[in-house]
């Protein structure tokens, strides 16, 4: 599986001696820049990876090509594989002396992903990224190709069993939940509080990471959590993280008055986005314990006439508020995932009772 996607920019490289590449990185450390997705702890078990792509992706960082020369036949015959002790790479030159590169655990073979590399490549990483490629660009770019690929892997391989909206991994239900909301609304921390049951308010900061976080329920039912980042700058990806979703769950910070009005546009350009029409949605209102006076039914009101969530015709949705130090909330959406993925059992023929619903 994916695990990681990394960009090298290297500032100069002139006349790289391959015979004596043990010099190499401590020499070019001031010469070469990563921006690592989600993280670059892989760095610390492949200390030589940098001298690896030096020597492998030689010619290409020399003569610092432009866009023109990146052709598919040109693509297709400089992604290259890597191999350390504990991950596989897939590295691929891009113009002006950067460096793309793939980690996988090492089960996975890294040359199933270059035909869609090449794909997203041609489609839009060479034009969109390389006329600018500052420092947001660089981060968004590592974000917008980790959940394209990651999508392409749960498509090609864990979702290839798939039934009508159902999937499948190793015969066993995996229902897919889009997490989204503007940011600081409290997503991760909900995701962890699912999966761990523990809660820390300042375990994340407001995360610019995309996360999957995998959650068994009591009932045995299997969610796969895409956690989105809210800031503005990835929002345009969130269509990318949504597909082949079985459900929508909104986070809003209720506490947080003055962002009603962003919060608000954000949900509805979401769930009225074609794609996603069909699908439930949780409405979650958060963090309740920062209110001064105690929820109740008539300011879940005022909040639901606020954000429209009347014009809800034809189409399921729910509305939860919770308090995360206080769990207040979570064992009903525990519930009602369960009920909405019993659901889609029995429209796809799975009767076990193991499955069914709290």
């Amino acid at each position: 599986m994916l695990e990681n996607i990394f960009l090298i920019s290297f500032n100069h490289i002139n006349k790289v001696q391959t015979d004596s590449l043990t010099l190499a990185s401590p020499h070019l450390k001031s010469h070469h820049s990563i921006f690592a997705y989600p993280d670059d702890l892989f760095l610390k078990t492949s200390p030589n990876l940098i001298d690896q792509i030096i020597s492998q992706q030689k010619h290409n960082l020399e003569v610092s090509l432009d866009r023109k020369s990146f052709t598919e036949d040109f693509l297709y015959s400089n992604i290259k594989a890597i191999k350390s002790e504990d991950k596989k790479f897939l590295v691929s030159p891009l113009p002006y002396r950067h460096v793309l590169g793939l980690v996988f655990d090492l089960e996975t073979d890294p040359f199933d992903y270059r035909n869609e590399l090449v794909k997203l490549f041609l489609d839009y990483v060479l034009e969109k990224y390389f006329n600018r490629p500052t420092k947001n660009n660089k981060d968004t770019l590592l974000l917008t190709l980790f959940v394209d690929l990651r999508n392409y892997s749960h498509e090609s391989n864990l979702f290839k069993d798939n039934l009508n909206e159902l999937h499948f991994y190793r015969g066993e239900p995996y229902i897919k939940v889009f997490v989204f909301g503007i940011d600081n609304a409290g997503k991760s921390s909900l995701m962890r509080l699912l999966a761990t049951g523990k809660f820390d308010e300042n375990f994340f900061i407001p995360t610019r990471k995309f996360r999957i976080t995998n959650i068994t329920l009591i009932n045995r039912i299997k969610l796969s959590c895409w956690d989105m980042p809210g800031q503005i700058i990835f929002r345009e990806d969130w269509l990318r993280g949504a597909q082949a979703s079985n459900i929508l769950l909104f986070v809003l910070d209720v506490a947080d008055t003055d962002r009603y009005s962003e919060a608000k546009k954000t949900f509805w350009k979401m769930v009225n986005l074609y794609d996603l029409q069909h699908l439930p949605v949780i409405f979650i209102v958060n963090k309740i314990d920062l209110l001064e006076n105690p929820i109740d039914k008539t300011k879940i009101e005022q909040i639901s006439h606020y954000f429209g969530l009347s014009k809800f015709v034809r189409r399921d949705i729910i509305v939860i508020s919770t308090s995360l130090p206080t769990r207040t909330g979570i064992d009903k959406l525990k519930r009602e995932i369960s009920k909405i993925a019993t659901h889609l059992l029995l429209v796809n023929g799975v009767k076990d009772p193991l499955f069914m619903a709290e």
